[in-house]
């Protein structure tokens, strides 16, 4: 079944982007979310999210605690790793390991 895409966008065909629900897709875009989400920043689900990760980075004990509350079911960080480009500028990797379901 195809879940809205996060980001939102939508196709050159004009349809809406999904991904298909219970793929390695959708779990990436599910740890985006939750990692691009401050604590508090939901109104109606202020828990949903992480501390800001401006000055002391993301954490994976948090992502992970994260994760097995809202999900997805089987889905564990393994790492995170930021390298800064420059002064101002940082890129983290957030690898994560799916649960087979067989």
């Amino acid at each position: 079944m195809g879940i809205l895409s996060h980001p939102f966008r939508i196709a050159d065909t004009g349809a809406v982007v999904t991904v298909d629900e219970g793929t390695t897709a959708a779990a990436a875009e599910a740890v985006a979310v939750l990692a691009l989400t401050r604590l508090g920043e939901r109104r109606m689900v202020p828990a949903f999210g992480v501390s800001d990760p401006a000055f002391d980075g993301y954490d994976a004990g948090e992502l992970s605690a994260g994760l097995s509350q809202w999900g997805p079911d089987g889905v564990t960080v393994e790492s995170v790793d930021t390298e800064w480009e420059n002064d101002t500028t940082a890129v983290t990797t957030i690898t994560f390991e799916e649960e087979d379901p067989s």
